[in-house]
């Protein structure tokens, strides 16, 4: 397993190498890549940021439906923060961990129409004070509205990078500061909306957690653990 020492060594051979999954990845995307309402281009911010509410510990297929109907029923922030908590949950209950995210959901409507006029901000800093809103969510967002160089860890990541560049992977993704110094080490300087949805389309379609497509992989030539 590589660890941090090997990252600032930035030998040529690692750094080939991550040039070679940079633009694999997202050439992949382009033909392969999944369609979802909240990654349009007409989608508001709003939109997109109740998709990343759902989105956490769920899987994006599963979300499709319950995101439209949600969507009809609160269509703006002020809609979402008049609503109690038994008309959300009856919405999202298919989703799990409704209770909380009922509770989530409300805390930031009424948070962002208190303090930022129903606006969602643009600067991480303001959105990680806004209830619900961690780390993860806050950069998902930026990345998908703003296309901003941030770094997003979750499962997916921490899968496809542990396969092919051996990266250590102890404990919880989000809270491996090697990890988190790796994600954004490894990020384009471009493209970068486009290249996080192809990592998280790419571990969901063929890098998957049980019975990786391994014989169909276009990271066969560098991926270690294929090689292993």
């Amino acid at each position: 397993m590589i660890d941090s020492m090997t990252i600032i060594s930035q030998s040529r051979e690692f750094e080939n190498k991550i040039n070679i999954f940079r633009n694999l990845i997202v050439e992949w995307y382009y033909l392969n890549k999944r369609d979802f309402p909240w990654r349009s281009q007409n989608t508001s911010s709003y939109e997109k940021i109740i998709a990343e509410f759902f989105l956490q510990k769920t899987k994006a297929e599963n979300i499709v439906e319950v995101y439209k109907k949600f969507l009809i029923f609160f269509p703006g922030i002020e809609d979402l923060a008049n609503a109690n908590q038994k008309q959300i949950i009856k919405i999202i209950k298919p989703l799990g961990l409704y209770k909380r995210r009922s509770k989530l959901l409300i805390q930031f409507s009424r948070f962002l129409l208190k303090h930022y006029s129903g606006e969602i901000p643009s600067k991480q800093e303001d959105l990680l004070k806004i209830p619900g809103v961690g780390p993860y969510i806050a950069n998902a967002y930026l990345i998908s509205q703003f296309n901003y160089r941030l770094p997003v860890i979750d499962t997916n990541f921490k899968r496809l990078y542990s396969r092919v560049f051996s990266v250590s992977m102890e404990g919880d993704p989000r809270r491996n500061s090697f990890l988190l110094e790796f994600a954004e080490y490894i990020l384009p300087k471009n493209n970068v909306r486009e290249y996080t949805f192809a990592i998280l389309d790419f571990s969901a379609l063929v890098c998957s957690k049980k019975n990786p497509k391994c014989r169909i992989c276009i990271f066969n030539k560098i991926c270690d653990y294929y090689s292993e």
